[in-house]
């Protein structure tokens, strides 16, 4: 019998390879890398853009991979950067970012549909309640590290 951690652990890893699958197939009809969703939905949440730094941390990406993907989507006239700095530049979306943003978030608004199909709503509140606490509390140990054995 699975511990919970290793329960947590591979469920928690076969979500992220599901999700990746259908975000690359989804991502694939526009040529795109699948790992691009998440700039579309967080720009998309901030009109008056975000700068390369605070869309790092709104992704949880290592600014390089920002930085190098925020560049490839620049080339595809998806997003600009507006200011001289370029590391303080805000980033937005352009009109054609917003129309693909529109239909990536139209076809994971489905997705989602389809996964929570067989949950109540109070069932995935809860689950959003659980989740996100248990993201923050994974949050803060990493941050401060684990406790000793004797303080916990």
């Amino acid at each position: 019998m699975l511990s919970r951690f290793e329960k947590f652990i591979i469920d928690i890893t076969e979500i992220d390879l599901y999700w990746h699958r259908l975000a690359s197939d989804v991502m694939k009809s526009f040529g795109l890398k699948g790992s691009y969703v998440i700039y579309f939905t967080k720009l998309n949440g901030h009109p008056g853009g975000l700068t390369a730094a605070e869309l790092s941390a709104e992704c949880g990406k290592d600014k390089a991979d920002v930085s190098r993907d925020i560049a490839a989507l620049e080339r595809a006239g998806l997003v600009e950067r507006t200011g001289k700095n370029a590391y303080r530049a805000k980033i937005t979306l352009t009109e054609l970012g917003k129309k693909y943003t529109h239909e990536i978030t139209g076809k994971a608004e489905l997705a989602v549909s389809c996964v929570g199909e067989t949950f109540s709503e109070s069932e995935r509140d809860c689950f959003y309640r659980v989740l996100d606490s248990i993201t923050e509390n994974l949050r803060k140990l990493s941050e401060t590290g684990l406790p000793d054995r004797e303080q916990k």
